[in-house]
C-alpha cells in the first residue's frame, strides 16, 4: 500500500494545487483522525497505523470515507499481490488519469 501512495500522491496533490489555484476555487483541507470522527477516523487510524503518519493524500480523500476506501483497497490489493512491476505501474498510471478527472468533480460538487 505504502509504495503505491507514494507514486499516486504526488500527482494527485498536484491536481489538487492546480485546482485550488482557479478563480473562486477553495483548497481542500486534509483531514487527520483527530479532527474527524466515524468512518473517517477509522479509516485515517487504518493508515496511520499501517504507515506511522497519514499522508496529505489520504487526508484529503477522507472527505469522502468511499473515496478513500476504494483507494485504500485498490492499493492494498496491487501491494499484495502478484502482479509484475510493469503491470502495477500501468495499473497506477490508469488509477492517476481517473484520479485526476474524479478531483475535478469532487471539487466542482464542494465548492460549487
Amino acid at each position: 500500500m505504502a509504495s503505491f501512495i507514494h507514486l499516486t500522491a504526488p500527482f494527485i496533490m498536484a491536481t489538487l494545487h492546480h485546482h485550488s489555484k482557479q478563480k473562486n476555487m477553495a483548497r481542500l483541507q486534509p483531514l487527520s483522525p483527530e479532527n474527524t470522527t466515524g468512518k473517517r477516523k477509522e479509516l485515517l487510524e487504518a493508515v496511520k497505523s499501517k504507515l506511522g503518519r497519514v499522508p496529505n493524500i489520504a487526508g484529503a480523500m477522507a472527505h469522502s470515507p468511499a473515496l478513500l476506501k476504494g483507494y485504500l483497497g485498490l492499493s492494498g490489493a496491487l501491494g499484495s499481490g502478484i502482479l509484475e512491476p510493469k503491470l502495477r505501474e500501468f495499473i497506477s498510471l490508469q488509477w492517476q488519469r481517473k484520479m485526476d478527472v474524479l478531483i475535478a468533480f469532487l471539487r466542482i460538487q464542494l465548492f460549487e
